[in-house]
Parts: C-alpha cells; structure tokens; sequence
C-alpha cells in the first residue's frame, strides 16, 4: 500500500474511531488490490459478514425485479 492509501486509511480510522467503537474499512486500489483494517478480527468478521449478507439480499431483491420487470414487458 502506497504512503498516500496508508495515510488516508489512518485519517479515516482516526475519525471513524472517535464515534465508533467497530467498524470495517475497505479500501479498492486503482489495480485491483484491497485493503481491509479493523479494530479486531472477531469485530472485522462480524460486520464483513453481515455486510456481505445484506448485499447478497440486495442482489436477489434486484435480480427478482427485474425478472418482474421482463414478464411484464413480454405481455
């Protein structure tokens, strides 16, 4: 991670931390590379994993919209 990411992430991390007991952050390099920080990996797990339910929920909700979407249009 470059100087500039690692700064950034510990602004983030600093202000995030002043109201917030747990929290996750990921970071998307421009090349692909993530960066993920926590304050412990039991707290890192807890929210990924929830974070990554809700987003497969979202995605199922979008997907049966637009399956919806496409019979009406083929009536």
């Amino acid at each position: 991670m470059s100087n500039y990411l690692d700064e950034f992430k510990d602004k983030i991390k600093g202000q995030i931390g002043e109201h917030y007991e747990n929290y996750a952050i990921v970071l998307l390099e421009d090349d692909g590379d993530i960066h993920i920080d926590y304050p412990s990996v039991i707290i890192g797990r807890a929210l990924l994993a929830e974070g990554l339910k809700t987003l497969i929920k979202l995605d199922q909700q979008t997907i049966i919209f637009f399956e919806e979407e496409e019979e009406e249009q083929d009536e």
